[in-house]
């Protein structure tokens, strides 16, 4: 076994209880070169960190991991086949389900190969293959080309300081430290018929208003669907927009015709281009709306389709996003753009039977990565005219936070409410359950410092863990709802004894130790 196979051994972090290793197969004849060992190297320890993935770090750590090494499928020391088959091993072996592990390999395999990484020019030094571990850990920055912090400074100095454009909406812009940054992307994630449509056109409509020029490209809705919207925006009805009368189309013209908006078919590139040309004609800024992330195309996606290649949904969507993120970034446009999410978020109204925004659908892996502000946005069960709005992701704030807004399908307008909603008889139910149960665990603990006074703090969650079963969290939880009727004391050695005053514990936990002694 060599030097750094040992050293890898026991850095690498503990896998779950009940896991098997993660064994990458190796090939060739077992003697490799610097570069075979330094991309190895990358796939042991990869595999090994996503196999060790607790609960909540699973999802970003594979993704992450397999397009970190599918960039050096391009040298021939690793292959598509050995990737799949060591993270669907390292997926299972941290819990993941196999239809998720498959899904990420699918779009961060496509990712990674389309950014291929270089092994880097360092000599490695005989008979020394930790050299390699520690190369891979620091990642690409004994590249030859890399990024000084004076270099982030001086382009931070040539780009100025970061412009905010306002939503409108007064407490997201508050959250978000004054809306959109130009050159930079957010999404909104909804369910069908969810009003995120009609939220990116509002959006679009304020910002024509100041004469930023909007570019629009739309698969979801119709150019004649998205002027209808405005239309209603502008005072008109539905119905005008059917009938289509002359006269009434020529105030359309008058009225909102001059508005800075073009609608596109074609790439995600051509239409941030063609915008970012017209905003720069106009002396003016820009943004792309995408309607949706799941339906537009880009170039990549094209070349796939005119190759005979069939891409499939998740590599579509990954694809779009890597646009979407290059185009705002190159020409410093905002970038809106509406991605469908999955049922399991909307199909309940209980939150907690709801999949967090982050994860909505099997496409939010790429997603999440690219978006500075990430929206999710939910009808409210029995309010037909009201819509909630999460911030799931926050770049410029906090995150987790919810509002409600108001919306009018007559006029295609959303407003912020003071609207707050009442808790569900079911949280109440639960909320009740909780109560009972902390009175139940305060009567244990009340019980066992009656019957021996004077224990601290640990001999009494082994009394009533013997008593009862309960553990340290709920004893604690005992000992708070007791308030003031335990009193702690000094003893020797820094210990801190207990004693109960039964005057002074709560009717209701007293009732509870005589119901059941």
């Amino acid at each position: 076994m060599s030097k750094w196979t040992a050293a890898f051994k026991a850095e690498a972090p503990r896998q779950p209880a009940g896991a098997r290793p993660v064994v990458v197969a190796r090939t060739g004849n077992g003697k490799a070169t610097r570069a075979e060992s330094y991309v190895r190297a990358a796939l042991e320890r990869e595999v090994a960190a996503v196999a060790a993935a607790q609960d909540g770090e699973r999802h970003n750590l594979l993704n992450k991991a397999i397009y970190s090494v599918a960039g050096y499928i391009h040298t021939g020391h690793v292959s598509e086949q050995e990737i799949r088959s060591s993270f669907m091993a390292a997926g299972r072996a941290c819990r993941l389900p196999d239809e998720h592990i498959t899904e990420t390999l699918d779009y961060a395999i496509e990712a990674g190969k389309e950014e291929p990484r270089d092994v880097p020019e360092t000599e490695l030094p005989a008979d020394d293959d930790q050299h390699v571990a520690r190369s891979h850990v620091e990642g690409d920055a004994k590249q030859e080309h890399g990024t000084s912090i004076v270099d982030v400074l001086n382009r931070w100095r040539t780009d100025g300081s970061l412009i905010h454009e306002p939503t409108g909406i007064r407490q997201l812009d508050d959250l978000t430290g004054g809306g959109p940054v130009y050159g930079t992307r957010w999404y909104i994630a909804g369910a069908p018929d969810g009003w995120k449509t009609g939220f990116l056109a509002q959006l679009g409509h304020n910002w024509a208003l100041r004469g930023i020029e909007i570019g629009a490209l739309a698969v979801d809705e119709e150019d004649s669907d998205l002027v209808t919207r405005l239309a209603q925006r502008c005072g008109y009805d539905r119905i005008d927009c059917e009938i289509r009368d002359p006269a009434t189309l020529a105030t359309m013209v008058e009225n909102f015709g001059s508005l800075p908006i073009r609608f596109y078919t074609g790439t995600i590139e051509a239409a941030a281009k063609a915008t970012a040309e017209r905003a720069a004609a106009a002396g003016t800024r820009g943004a792309l709306l995408l309607d949706s992330i799941q339906t537009v195309t880009c170039e990549a996606a094209e070349l796939a389709l005119l190759s005979g290649r069939e891409l499939s949904e998740v590599q579509r969507v990954t694809l779009n996003t890597r646009a979407h993120r290059a185009v705002t970034s190159k020409y410093k446009l905002i970038g809106i753009a509406t991605s469908e999410m999955g049922r399991g978020a909307y199909s309940s109204s209980d939150p907690e039977k709801q999949t967090p925004t982050m994860a909505a659908g099997k496409w939010s892996g790429a997603i999440e990565y690219s978006a500075r502000v990430l929206l999710g946005v939910r009808c409210v069960a029995d309010e037909s005219d009201m819509i909630e709005l999460e911030i799931a992701k926050n770049k410029h704030g906090p995150s987790g936070k919810r509002m409600y807004l108001r919306t009018d399908r007559r006029s295609q307008t959303i407003i912020e409410t003071n609207y707050t909603p009442e808790p569900s008889v079911k949280h109440e139910e639960r909320d009740a359950s909780a109560v009972r149960r902390t009175y139940s665990d305060a009567a244990i603990v009340a019980r066992c410092l009656h019957t021996k006074p004077g224990m601290g703090i640990r001999d009494l969650r082994a009394a009533a863990r013997a008593a009862a079963g309960i553990g340290q969290e709920r004893v604690d939880s005992g000992v708070a709802a007791l308030g003031d009727a335990v009193v702690v004391g000094s003893g020797p050695r820094n210990s801190k004894p207990m004693t109960l005053l039964p005057e002074r514990v709560p009717a209701t936990i007293r009732e509870l130790m005589e119901a059941t002694k």
